[in-house]
Order: C-alpha cells, then sequence, then structure tokens
C-alpha cells in the first residue's frame, strides 16, 4: 500500500500541466481572490476548503524548522496563535483583506501569504 501510494504522488507530481492550469495559477493570490470572493455554494467550500487544508498545516509545521521562500529569502514558519473560536469563514476574511490590500502581490504564492496575513493578525504573545 505504501509502495502504491508513493507511485501515485510521483505520477501526480510529474503529470504535464493541462491548458486550464496553464491559464489559471492554482496556486496564486489572484486564483484564490477570485474563487473566495464569488457568489457560489461551490466555490465558497472550495475556498473553506484551502482554508482548512492552510490552517491544519499551519498547525502541523509548528513543531518542525521549516523555512518559506518570500521576497527571495527564506523565512522561518512561525507559529500562529489564534483564539479560541476563531473560524475558518473569519480566516478567509482576513485572508481576503489582505489580499485585496496587496494587488502587486497576488501573483505570488496564495499559502505564503496566508501565514504572513495569520501571523499578522494573530501574533503569538
Amino acid at each position: 500500500m505504501r509502495y502504491f501510494l508513493m507511485i501515485l504522488i510521483v505520477s501526480v507530481l510529474c503529470a504535464s500541466p493541462t491548458k486550464l492550469q496553464a491559464e489559471e495559477n492554482f496556486n496564486s493570490g489572484n486564483y484564490w481572490l477570485d474563487t473566495c470572493t464569488k457568489d457560489d455554494v461551490r466555490d465558497e467550500l472550495h475556498c473553506l476548503g484551502f482554508i482548512m487544508g492552510l490552517r491544519k498545516m499551519s498547525q502541523a509545521l509548528l513543531s518542525s524548522d521549516l523555512y518559506f521562500k518570500h521576497d527571495s529569502e527564506f523565512v522561518p514558519v512561525q507559529p500562529i496563535c489564534s483564539p479560541l473560536g476563531v473560524t475558518n469563514g473569519q480566516m478567509r476574511d482576513i485572508f481576503i483583506a489582505y489580499l485585496k490590500d496587496r494587488p502587486q502581490l497576488r501573483h505570488e504564492p496564495a499559502h505564503v501569504h496566508w501565514i504572513i496575513a495569520m501571523q499578522e493578525f494573530f501574533p503569538c504573545k
């Protein structure tokens, strides 16, 4: 089973991009700002799924010494200390506001800007 999973992951990562992927960068802030602000239930669920995944990822990264690349330099992943009760919807709203306020950065990877936005709004004290 482990061998099959490894082959599946490598196959997905090595697959050539489709025409749609070439036209839309699913990793960019532009894509996620557009998706997260559409008035469509499917897009809203897609956006919230993205936010939930990033939130879980950030929790998993707390126990590691990882870095991400931002503005041509490597920045350590800092913890995000959101108060109890903060919803994925609130995090979506913060992320949308962050992207709207920084149009010059929206072509960059969205996950990097999500981390920066959450660290800005929910710093650890």
